[in-house]
């Protein structure tokens, strides 16, 4: 059998995808090292923020209730007037009083197992809740005292907060790369290498503690003089990842 000629142009294109794959490792083998083994410090780093509040947030309710809702409203409606009317001539600015609730519900007789009957609406339950800030933390309890001799009968708070967190975030997040930094000297410094530039920073989430104190029932004769408050400090806390280059 005579050998079959292959056109010109195919041969040439033969020929260079021969020399194509014979340089290929070549240049991946010298491309390798620089790809592969990035020299680089990846660290995380905590700072901590410390700061009395200056405001508080707490819920003052008033529930009521009567033989028709519109009994339980009316009843409602004048003893949270008297509140707010109070709030305000204290000093609590409108702004910083808000409505978080109002509801109104049956309230229903159970009947005995013996009875073979439904239960039945006995009255009815009104509760209205007022969300207040409080930009003086001195005021807390004194606010407290006069809403509750007022009529307000439950209460949820104080939470202790911060009216402008920022100084105290931006602190918290430079002892955050502080330490970050510090952590990634000490692991250079022990590996026998030396600390590079930063290539990269990843801010992580500050953490603002919140105490989410529960409802509760209050008696105004329980309230003989102002609720004794203790507003304490704050912690922000700040977390970030730094990644540093291992300088040549």
């Amino acid at each position: 059998m005579k050998p079959v000629a292959l056109p010109v142009f195919a041969a040439f294109a033969l020929s260079l995808t021969a020399l194509s794959l014979a340089a290929w490792p070549a240049v991946a083998q010298d491309r390798a090292p620089a790809e592969r083994f990035e020299r680089r410090i990846v660290v995380t780093g905590t700072g901590e923020a410390i700061a009395k509040p200056d405001m508080a947030t707490l819920e003052l309710g008033v529930v009521t209730e009567a033989e028709t809702a519109a009994e339980a409203l009316a009843a409602n409606n004048a003893a949270m007037a008297k509140i707010v009317d109070d709030l305000k001539a204290g000093g609590i600015e409108p702004r910083d009083l808000q409505t978080a609730g109002l509801f109104i519900e049956p309230r229903y007789t159970q009947p005995r197992p013996e009875e073979a009957r439904a239960p039945q609406i006995a009255g009815y339950a009104v509760r209205n809740t007022l969300r207040i800030r409080i930009r003086d933390i001195a005021k807390v309890g004194e606010t407290l005292d006069r809403a509750v001799r007022l009529g307000a009968n439950t209460l949820s708070g104080p939470a202790f907060t911060l009216a402008d967190p920022d100084a105290i975030e931006k602190e918290a997040r430079r002892k955050a790369v502080e330490d970050a930094r510090a952590r990634a000297e000490l692991y250079a410094s022990a590996a026998g290498v030396a600390l590079g530039d930063v290539i990269a920073i990843d801010d992580r989430a500050t953490v603002r503690p919140f105490a989410a104190p529960a409802a509760r029932m209050m008696k105004a004769e329980a309230f003989d003089a102002a609720m004794p408050v203790e507003g304490g400090e704050l912690t922000t806390t700040a977390e970030v990842s730094m990644t540093f280059a291992i300088a040549d």
